[in-house]
C-alpha cells in the first residue's frame, strides 16, 4: 500500500470525503454504473487489474449568500504511479459544509469518475473507425441556460456538435488521457473557467470551443463536460495512466443515462 506523504508530499488527504468517495453514491451514478464491475474500499478503487487510489484535499470551504462552498482537489494514482493527468478539482455547493462536500464527491464521481472507470472496464474498444474511443461523463449545467437550450437540450445532440471540434484538437496531440471543458456562457461571450487536456490549461482547447453557436440568453450559465480517452496504441492494462487507450461512438449508446460510449468522426 503507499504512503500518503510519498505520493503526493506532506498534505493529508481528507478521511471524511475519502469515506462519501467510497460510501453510497447517487442514483444517477449507480445507473451511469451499471454493467461495470467495480470495487469503492476506503481510498481505493479496484477495476479489473486496475487499481486507483484516490486523494481528496479540502482546499478551502466557505459560506456565501447562506451557502457553502467547498474546493476539492481529487488527486489519483494508477496501479502504485502518481498520474497527475488525472488530477481533478471541484467546488461543491449546498446549505452545509457537509452537504458541499457531499456535492463535490457526487460530482467528481458524475463528471471523472464514471467515464473513468468505463474506460478501464471496457476490454474490446472498437477502434475501426478512430484511433482512440472517448468515454462522456455527465454533462454539467449551472445557472440558466436559455429555455429551449438548442443543441443543449440532450446530451446526446451536445455530444455531436463538440465531438468534432474536440477531435480537431486531438488530432495535434498525441497521447491524451483526460479532456475537461469548463465554460462560463454569458449573452455576448464565452469565457475559460478551466478547459484544460491531461489537467494542463489549453488555450487552444478554449479557443476551439468557444467559437461553437452556443445558446444564449439574458443571463449566464456554466457549462462542464469531462472525456476520458482511450488510445489505440495502448493495451487494456496501459489505459489508466493514458498509454494505451480507447475511443467512443456518437451513434451507439453503450448504458443508459447520460454517459455513453461514443466515437469522434
Amino acid at each position: 500500500m503507499s504512503s500518503l506523504f510519498s505520493l503526493f508530499g506532506s498534505e493529508l488527504p481528507s478521511y471524511k470525503v475519502i469515506q462519501m468517495i467510497s460510501g453510497p453514491q447517487s442514483e444517477d451514478v449507480v445507473t451511469a454504473l451499471r454493467g461495470v464491475a467495480y470495487r469503492a474500499d476506503g481510498r481505493w478503487i479496484h477495476v479489473g487489474d486496475h487499481h486507483l487510489e484516490v486523494f481528496p484535499y479540502v482546499e478551502h470551504c466557505a459560506v456565501r449568500d447562506s451557502q457553502h462552498l467547498c474546493s476539492v482537489r481529487f488527486q489519483i494514482s494508477a496501479n502504485g504511479k502518481q498520474e497527475k493527468r488525472l488530477t481533478y478539482g471541484w467546488v461543491g455547493v449546498d446549505t452545509t459544509e457537509e452537504a458541499a462536500l457531499r456535492d463535490a464527491v457526487r460530482s467528481w464521481w458524475a463528471t471523472l469518475g464514471v467515464p473513468l472507470l468505463w474506460s478501464l472496464a471496457d476490454r474490446t474498444p472498437d477502434f475501426s473507425h478512430s484511433p482512440y474511443v472517448a468515454y462522456p461523463g455527465s454533462m454539467g449545467i449551472r445557472g440558466a441556460p436559455p429555455s429551449p437550450s438548442g443543441w443543449l437540450v440532450t446530451a446526446d445532440e451536445m455530444h455531436r456538435t463538440i465531438g468534432p471540434v474536440v477531435k480537431g484538437v486531438l488530432d495535434h496531440r498525441g497521447s491524451t488521457k483526460v479532456v475537461e471543458l469548463r465554460l462560463a456562457i454569458g449573452s455576448d461571450e464565452v469565457q475559460d473557467l478551466g478547459c484544460r487536456l491531461d489537467a494542463d490549461d489549453s488555450p487552444e482547447l478554449f479557443n476551439a470551443v468557444s467559437r461553437l453557436p452556443w445558446p444564449r440568453s439574458k443571463g449566464s450559465y456554466v457549462f462542464v463536460q469531462t472525456y476520458v480517452i482511450n488510445q489505440k496504441s495502448q493495451s487494456p492494462s496501459e489505459s489508466a495512466t493514458g498509454q494505451e487507450e480507447s475511443c467512443s461512438d456518437m451513434d451507439h449508446p453503450l448504458m443508459e443515462g447520460n454517459v455513453f460510449h461514443r466515437r469522434f468522426q
